[in-house]
């Protein structure tokens, strides 16, 4: 019986990201988690990613924005809006 592991095909990941304004976002990090694997978005807002493990989680992180994680499954092409925090001052 030969059994497929579809959660061990690595893909390449691409996209865009930007600021709730619609402004695109630059040198936002992008890491496959749990992993060394990542890079940076370019002064477009655009990255792409090469040998993500089908079924893992990126993390998108920059300073001032909220972080967000989205499962890479079935995906390549993955565009993220980021929304700043909130910071109360009192």
């Amino acid at each position: 019986m030969l059994i497929i592991n579809l959660m061990s095909q690595n893909v390449t990941v691409f996209g865009n990201v930007k600021s709730t304004s619609g402004e695109p976002v630059p040198d936002v990090t992008l890491m496959v988690k749990r992993t060394t694997n990542g890079t940076v978005t370019d002064s477009y807002g655009n990255y792409s990613l090469s040998n993500v493990p089908s079924g893992f989680t990126l993390v998108f992180s920059f300073l001032g924005i909220i972080s967000q994680e989205i499962k890479v499954t079935g995906k390549t092409n993955i565009n993220l809006t980021m929304k700043e925090k909130n910071y109360w001052v009192g």
